[in-house]
């Protein structure tokens, strides 16, 4: 069964995400987007989540239980092709017309790339998503990162503080 998630399902949702060593969001993130949750036998065994933005819908998490994605037909995971299809579909309705998906090319994602070119959508090689430790961006910031061009010391901040 797919259904909408809801603020109870939580920690049945992080405890699905880290067995897979996907990053957790806190609830509030995950309350922020739109999120769909599969279950068999009272379990989660199967979770999307998109953040919607106007006419975009940016999907960035779905994660199928490795015992339910046997359970497959053709060789595709049922489940996670009816949660593509429950989200696809939900997110048409709110009036999203562009649909991205984030896919992280250093963690192994190409049966995800494979899936999503199968129901249509194609890689965008143009686009950049760069990520980093929050704590070295932030000491690398702190400690005149850019060679010396940042000042982080508030006294010392003018509108010469940036060179380009």
């Amino acid at each position: 069964m797919i259904r909408p998630m809801n603020a109870q399902d939580y920690h049945r949702v992080v405890s699905l995400l880290k067995l897979y060593n996907f990053d957790i969001m806190t609830r509030e993130e995950i309350m922020s987007g739109f999120g769909l949750v599969a279950v068999e036998d009272g379990k989660i065994v199967g979770f999307m989540w998109a953040l919607i933005r106007g006419k975009v819908g940016i999907i960035d998490y779905l994660v199928v239980d490795a015992d339910w994605r046997q359970k497959s037909h053709l060789g595709r995971s049922m489940i996670g092709l009816e949660l593509s299809t429950k989200m696809f579909a939900e997110m048409m309705k709110l009036g999203v017309t562009k649909f991205i998906g984030l896919l992280d090319k250093m963690d192994g994602c190409e049966t995800m790339l494979r899936f999503y070119q199968e129901i249509g959508m194609e890689e965008r090689v143009p686009y950049a998503i760069v990520r980093g430790n929050p704590q070295v961006v932030k000491e690398k910031i702190e400690n005149g990162g850019l060679n010396g061009r940042i000042r982080t010391n508030t006294k010392d901040r003018d509108r010469s503080s940036v060179s380009s």
